[in-house]
């Protein structure tokens, strides 16, 4: 039989066994603990010490069996209740647990732990207000218990109740003064309060605690990065990695502090060493992919996106980016899929309905875009030009509904140099030269505040031959293409050389081979940043870099806020200023740019003689003539048109159009079919005017060669007003169409007016909405006059400077001598005259 302790030696043993199981000798303090249980199999109190050993130990079952054995020998043990409580909570038996921490309570209904340990289960459970209410009761018995206070603190802070998430953590720091968790977490509560000076004190005093306590200072990086203090926020990343070398939380701050600076390949080197040691994280290959896409890397940028997918699929930002790729590739329906799968998961994604609203207007799905807007401003009103988004949208539908309320709301807010507008869709829907100015300033200011130029660029020895890049993303069947691929074949080669920069999307077509042959050198590189595309531009020594886009849709501004050369010049893809002080000269006349505002322009005024807009004379017209009535037209009524984009035409102009139309009998009036809302709107406009609908006809946009045989058949072309046609009243009076135009005050809306001062037609030049009108009704009313009219635009065809495209050149070629002249004399730019 076996030998009963005596009560004096299994005390005694206990004893032991308790200081070996303190120590952390375990092994030894289970030997003694067993030995007194195979003596003593009565022995609730051994029974129950070795159920919490085997608990360390992570031997959940068997603690529970010792636990279970000590409770049938004593079931008024609360700590034996509690503790295997506790091991339920975290193997998950949450039911088990919270009828073992009750009955611990039941034994005693002071014991704080027990309520402390219900709490957690309720935390864990997401019953954050029963969590709460537990971690009370144990502080209703123990106000300086830390870990109720601790963790109710953060619960608080999960509801976003950071002031009393403050309060409690301090309370807890004020029991457990040296906890650098603690002094971290309530850092953590200062940092969601944008309190970021409190949460660096909290911070530095979590490390001054513990000096090797990475966390805090990756938390550090944070305050310092939000108070602007990025450098310092990167250091602070540096030292959380010199501790832990492996910590893609460090790198992956690294790399988003990186592209704050617009250092994109840097967070890109940092999001790189994150994923070799976090291979699986979503947010590392997708913050990649976003470094990769302001890279213009759009193909790797994909991959990336791809990627976290594979690691998170539920993330709506991440195919709202990835449909931004697809976009950026021409991938339409793969970017459509991919935004209407992040709005199916977040119907409230701000920059998926913004994408997909730009993507619509690129399909001409106006109303479409239209919708998405107002979703937008439903959203976020104030987010930077939304407005204008808006504004613009319902200009493609021709929706006036709240035209004269926006272009008032625009307009005020723009006196207070607000964020409102794009600068694009200001200069085509507003008209002002003087707020054109403010809303580049704006846009410029907040776009490229953390673009920080290259190195100056020192004067170079002359050479025999100036070196031009032409920059623009439309070398190929495009507006500015057409108007330009003669200049790039007349220039001089004995003085120049002439270089593309191509940043555009791959082409394959007539004119992208036309002009290949036209440059001396043509580089496609879309695929580089701006960065390395200014350092290219550099080490070609290009002399004279000229932006063909401007703020148009695929600009690559960035690449002249860097300087990519000495002389940076803005022509013809942009009709107004840059509002900055990287671009040197902009290409004008004096109807553009009259002297009187000059003072709305950035930039210096390089003036061309005639009109600042080249023309190809050998622009190729259809010989296939199409029949008016396979287009709808009348064989013997007159035929008013206007070829422009439909959003250029305003409520004030069609009403005009409406009082021209009424005032000559039989007419028409011709446009471009663009939207079948548009259409309605315009018909149900027309009507309101007295207008019968049927006197509006529409046609869709068809190849140039084509459009120019069918501009043929219309009588006289009606511009827009404030912004006037461009490469449209070229193709017009290319074909021996007469326009009237009514003159602006922006670059914009003086265009028609340069053009028909360069083919000697001022007399179709008007200033006033009244003569504007009148001017139509008498040449549509006048046969003979229109007929003279007519004859004297083709007679001028001949001999006029518009397109006279190698007398161009040669006045261009002038500017450009003089820029480079004056650079090489170490002087500033000035206006100059060709």
């Amino acid at each position: 039989m076996k030998k009963i302790l005596s009560s004096k030696k299994e005390k005694n043993l206990l004893s032991s066994a308790i200081t070996l199981h303190q120590q952390g000798n375990l092994k030894m303090a289970r030997e003694v603990y067993q030995s007194i249980i195979n003596k003593n199999p009565k022995s609730s109190e051994a029974l129950q010490l070795l159920g919490t050993l085997e608990a360390q130990s992570e031997n959940y079952i068997k603690a529970i069996q010792l636990y279970d054995q000590s409770i049938d020998i004593n079931s008024n043990n609360p700590i034996v209740f509690n503790n295997k409580g506790g091991i339920l909570q975290k193997i998950k038996s949450y039911d088990k647990a919270l009828d073992c921490f009750n009955k611990a309570i039941f034994l005693n209904v002071r014991y704080v732990e027990a309520y402390y340990n219900k709490g957690l289960v309720y935390a864990d459970l997401k019953d954050i207000l029963l969590a709460i209410e537990n971690y009370d009761r144990a502080l209703s018995i123990d106000p300086r218990f830390f870990k109720a206070l601790f963790n109710k603190a953060n619960l608080l802070a999960s509801l976003d109740k950071i002031d009393q998430a403050i309060d409690y953590m301090s309370r807890a720091i004020h029991v457990e003064s040296n906890n650098h968790i603690a002094h971290n977490a309530i850092g953590c509560f200062y940092l969601s309060k944008k309190d970021y000076h409190l949460a660096l004190k909290s911070f530095m005093k979590a490390i001054e605690i513990k000096n090797d306590f990475v966390k805090s200072y990756i938390n550090f990086s944070l305050a310092l990065k939000n108070l602007g203090q990025v450098h310092l926020a990167i250091e602070s990343c540096n030292t959380a990695l010199k501790f832990d070398p492996t910590n893609s939380e460090a790198f992956f701050n690294k790399g988003v502090f990186y592209e704050s600076l617009q250092n994109y390949e840097k967070a890109l080197e940092s999001y790189d060493f994150g994923l070799n040691y976090d291979p699986r994280s979503s947010l590392l290959h997708l913050n990649k992919g976003n470094a990769l896409f302001k890279l213009h890397k759009f193909e790797l940028a994909l991959s990336s996106y791809e990627k976290s997918k594979l690691f998170d699929a539920s993330n709506s930002d991440l195919f709202s980016n990835c449909g931004a790729a697809h976009f950026e590739l021409g991938n339409f329906e793969s970017a459509m899929e991919n935004y209407n799968i992040a709005l199916e998961m977040n119907p409230n994604n701000f920059q998926a309905l913004i994408n997909r609203g730009t993507l619509n207007n690129s399909l001409s799905k106006f109303p479409e875009a239209e919708l998405d807007f107002q979703k937008c401003f439903q959203i976020e009103p104030e987010y930077p030009f939304l407005l204008g988004l808006l504004f613009e949208s319902r200009m493609f539908n021709c929706d006036w509904t709240h035209y004269k309320l926006q272009h008032e709301n625009i307009v005020s807010n723009l006196a207070q140099y607000k964020e409102v507008i794009s600068p694009f869709s200001f200069i085509t829907l507003i008209g002002s030269a003087s707020l054109e100015k403010i809303v580049t300033e704006v846009f410029v200011k907040n776009k490229f505040k953390n673009i920080t130029p290259l190195s100056p660029i020192n004067l170079r020895p002359i050479k025999p031959k100036i070196k031009i890049g032409y920059f623009s993303a439309d070398f190929h069947n495009h507006a500015t293409a057409y108007l330009m691929a003669q200049l790039f074949e007349l220039h001089d080669r004995d003085k120049f050389e002439i270089i593309a920069f191509s940043f555009g999307l791959e082409y394959s077509d007539q004119m992208k081979n036309r002009l290949l042959k036209g440059f001396d050198k043509f580089y496609d590189v879309h695929f580089m940043s701006d960065q390395q595309v200014a350092l290219f531009s550099r080490e070609l020594e290009i002399d004279i870099a000229i932006d063909l886009k401007g703020y148009t849709r695929n600009s690559r501004t960035g690449i002249f806020a860097l300087r990519a050369a000495p002389i940076q010049v803005n022509y013809l893809g942009y009709p107004g200023t840059m509002g900055c002080d990287f671009i040197d000269y902009i290409i004008a006349d004096s109807t553009i740019i009259p002297e009187s505002h000059q003072q709305f322009y950035s930039e210096k005024i390089a003036y061309l003689p005639h009109s600042y807009q080249v023309n190809d004379n050998k622009r190729v017209v259809s010989s296939q003539t199409p029949l008016k009535s396979s287009l709808g037209l009348p064989e013997n009524g007159f035929i008013f048109c206007c070829f422009n984009s439909i959003y250029k035409i305003t409520p004030g102009i069609f009403a005009a159009w409406m009082r021209i139309l009424s005032e000559t009998h039989g007419s028409v009036l011709w446009l471009l079919e663009e939207s079948p809302t548009a259409v309605s709107n315009l018909c149900q406009e027309a009507k309101k005017n007295g207008i019968a609908a049927d006197r509006l006809i529409f046609s869709p946009k068809i190849d140039s060669e084509s459009h120019l045989a069918r501009c043929k058949l219309a009588d006289l072309f009606l511009d827009t007003h404030p912004t006037n046609a461009h490469t449209t009243a070229s193709d017009a009076l290319w074909v021996g169409l007469p326009l009237i135009t009514l003159m602006g005050e922006s670059f914009c809306g003086r265009v028609a007016s340069s053009l028909l001062s360069a083919i000697g037609m001022q007399e179709l030049i008007t200033k006033e909405l009244e003569d504007y009108e009148r001017l139509a009704i008498k040449i549509a009313n006048d046969r003979s006059l229109h007929h003279a009219i007519r004859h004297k635009l083709q007679q001028s065809q001949l001999n006029c400077p518009l397109f006279d495209t190698k007398k161009y050149t040669a006045n261009l070629e002038s500017l450009f001598v003089q820029m480079y002249d004056r650079f090489q004399d170490n002087l500033l730019p000035v206006n100059i005259f060709s």
